[in-house]
């Protein structure tokens, strides 16, 4: 028995102030006063059916649909504890990406980020650093890709430095890995994954996502009827989502994968606070010189 929820997904919208002043969102603090942002963000007009995945999980991959689930089990015992996660966990992620992609001759993970679905205030944190990925910051509830092709060949030199141009003659992904780290199934925001071949590129409004230290630049979906959404029903601890953020290569069905959490229509009395964490990476497929 499936799942399938109706929900109204929460998307951007394109406001006339955006003929002069590009989109953009102010996610570190900075001294002085200033907008954080000038996007707007509203909920469909009507409920969109998001599918359980439940069953039916083979069906799905990240070159046909931008997703794909898969099973990984953890040895963390303590997820607070940042040194483990960098020392043990991420060298767990970075061999799984080399074993469920195709073609991969090196990844760079360049990112990691903890979610939890609770107020800062209600764990006693006065402020996030949001250049730590340990310190947890709240699930995005709008619908969203991590990087525009325009980021992406910024992370890529950024990270790569002279090496850059040579990786750039190959295939280039960026791909996250993404699950839960709560001992219980997630019924509270679990995330909805959109086929990415449901997408055009005139569906996305690029965004300046501004930093202290980076300005990277976000892909915001805008609605319309006809996106199809997936979720997995009572996600567990060792079931994952890889999902496809970028690639580059030419013909491929899916090129990325809109995504956000959402909120069921009836949620458990007492139901815990989802808690995730997510790793991206850099996957280069290397140029074959003739």
């Amino acid at each position: 028995m499936t799942n399938d929820e109706l929900v109204k997904l929460t998307y951007a919208t394109r406001l006339p102030i955006h003929a002069i002043e590009k989109p953009y969102q102010m996610i570190s603090s900075f001294p002085g006063t200033y907008k954080k942002s000038n996007i707007e963000f509203n909920s469909a007009p009507e409920p969109e059916r998001i599918r359980d995945l439940r069953g039916q999980e083979h069906k799905y991959s990240l070159n046909s649909h931008g997703f794909q689930v898969i099973e990984h089990h953890s040895d963390i015992a303590d997820w607070s504890d940042k040194q483990a996660i960098e020392n043990q966990y991420l060298p767990q992620v970075q061999q799984l990406f080399t074993s469920h992609l195709d073609e991969v001759d090196e990844v760079k993970i360049f990112n990691w980020r903890k979610r939890k679905n609770r107020m800062y205030k209600d764990e006693g944190i006065q402020e996030v650093d949001l250049e730590d990925g340990s310190h947890y910051v709240l699930p995005a509830a709008f619908v969203h890709i991590d990087h525009s092709p325009a980021a992406v060949l910024q992370l890529v030199q950024f990270h790569m430095g002279e090496r850059a141009a040579q990786l750039l003659r190959g295939r280039v992904r960026v791909v996250n890995f993404w699950k839960p780290i709560c001992p219980y199934p997630i019924q509270d925001a679990p995330l909805a994954l959109c086929d990415g071949t449901s997408v055009a590129d005139t569906d996305f409004m690029a965004a300046d996502h501004v930093r202290r230290n980076y300005t990277g630049e976000t892909l915001l979906l805008l609605h319309r009827p006809g996106f199809r959404w997936h979720y997995l029903s009572n996600q567990v601890e060792h079931e994952g989502y890889l999902i496809k953020i970028f690639d580059s290569l030419p013909g491929v069905q899916a090129k990325h994968c809109p995504h956000t959490s959402f909120q069921h229509r009836a949620i458990p009395s007492g139901c815990p606070a989802r808690e995730s964490i997510e790793v991206r990476a850099l996957v280069f497929t290397h140029v074959r010189d003739e």
